[in-house]
């Protein structure tokens, strides 16, 4: 690891000049992070996993998050390394959900609120290829699929680009508490799995990633539907139809993990 550092310092050196220094600080599941420093001035690093980087198209989503950095929904990216092995973004104070002392009521209302946003907004990214990502998981976790599980999956798939087809807009499609600023007014953070997709998927995810039970769920939903003037039974009915396709995307993504 020290070496590593050593190399993302060299290649570091002509974008900021002399005098750094990385502090590892808490990150995701699979990403190292680290606070860059350079006497007065902090920036943020994320050392991608080399074993991952063919799950996801780095410079693609450097773009993006360019695009939603512009919108104040992201931190502004500031360099991918020549080798797409990691990035340094714009260093953003701030406390999360995760951090805070709110109950569970009102972190789920905050969600919402958070979900109404991105939603609402007039960004447009590629589409979420569910289809692809599956069998990149399924390839990187070296799983065999029977007839019936193919049948499964097949169906899965069906049902969820049905429902794109009806409504698709700008999702997070990983909005943990640990993602969203406590002031509602901040950047939220991890846009990697971002992309065009039905909000009802979107909603299901941030369920299952937050382990919400069913009266935090139902807070959600409700808070959700008021903020975008619809029926909270509608809303809960195709958030309980997209909770399979999501639960089955985590199973999928952790068998891929599992193998690095």
């Amino acid at each position: 690891m020290d070496s590593k550092i050593a190399s993302v310092i060299d290649e570091l050196l002509p974008i900021l000049g002399e005098g750094l220094s990385l502090s590892p600080i808490q990150g995701g599941a699979v990403n190292l992070s680290f606070c860059v420093k350079q006497h007065e001035q902090n920036y943020f690093l994320k050392l991608f996993d080399a074993q991952s980087a063919d799950l996801l198209d780095r410079p693609r989503l450097f773009l993006q998050q360019q695009c939603l950095a512009r919108q104040n929904l992201a931190p502004a990216p500031i360099y991918l390394s020549k080798q797409s092995e990691f990035q340094l973004d714009q260093w953003v104070d701030h406390r999360s959900l995760q951090q805070s002392q709110l109950s569970n009521v009102d972190k789920c209302r905050r969600l919402a609120r958070q979900l109404n946003k991105i939603h609402q907004s007039d960004i447009i990214l590629a589409k979420l290829d569910l289809h692809k990502d599956w069998l990149q998981y399924l390839h990187k976790g070296h799983v065999q699929l029977s007839v019936y599980q193919q049948t499964e999956l097949q169906g899965l798939l069906e049902q969820w680009q049905q429902e794109c087809e009806q409504c698709s807009v700008l999702c997070h499609n990983d909005l943990s508490f640990s993602h969203v600023p406590l002031d509602e007014d901040g950047v939220i953070f991890d846009w990697e799995y971002a992309g065009h997709n039905s909000p009802y998927f979107d909603i299901a995810s941030c369920c299952k990633v937050n382990l919400l039970d069913e009266a935090d769920k139902h807070i959600l939903i409700q808070e959700y539907a008021k903020l975008g003037l619809l029926d909270p039974k509608l809303v809960n009915a195709k958030v309980s139809n997209m909770l399979p396709l999501v639960n089955k995307t985590y199973e999928l993504w952790q068998l891929a993990f599992t193998q690095i």
